[in-house]
């Protein structure tokens, strides 16, 4: 391996210790701007921020689980408050209409919100994919001063 070979291989991974980094940071960011939320491992399932179970094991299915066939569905990540959950991140390169249509009728008829952020607000690769929140309906909403401290994507 030449000089310029391994120098190279080092700068981009020093680029990308940073950009992980920078990710981290907002993640960290939006998620104190929300209160101190934490990030669970449990299963991204609708039905969870409604206070219900997940039916993953019924026999007909669980239609909060059914909505992860949408295009729209994309590194989602499910975030507790006080131990419960709060609320689940999408993080979509597109955003399709249609599937996003179908997403907002199935929350609003559950009684969930569905905000779409701006990329550059997004934690997962800022500017480059669109941050979709969803929580229930009557959940804290963050003011926009609040949102104005957010750090914004280079």
């Amino acid at each position: 391996m030449d000089t310029g070979t391994r120098e190279e291989i080092l700068r981009k991974r020093r680029l990308a210790d940073r950009k992980l980094r920078e990710c981290e940071e907002r993640m960290t960011a939006w998620a104190t701007m929300h209160g101190g939320i934490k990030e669970s491992q449990g299963r991204c399932c609708l039905r969870r921020l409604m206070g219900l179970k997940c039916l993953m094991r019924h026999i007909d299915g669980c239609e909060g689980c059914r909505q992860k066939k949408n295009r729209i569905w994309d590194h989602p990540s499910l975030w507790n408050k006080d131990g419960k959950p709060y609320i689940i991140v999408l993080h979509a390169y597109d955003l399709y209409e249609d599937d996003l249509a179908q997403l907002r009728v199935y929350c609003t008829s559950s009684g969930l919100v569905c905000n779409v952020r701006p990329k550059e607000e997004s934690f997962y690769l800022p500017s480059a994919t669109w941050m979709i929140e969803i929580l229930r309906e009557g959940a804290p909403a963050i003011s926009e001063k609040e949102r104005l401290k957010f750090p914004n994507a280079e």
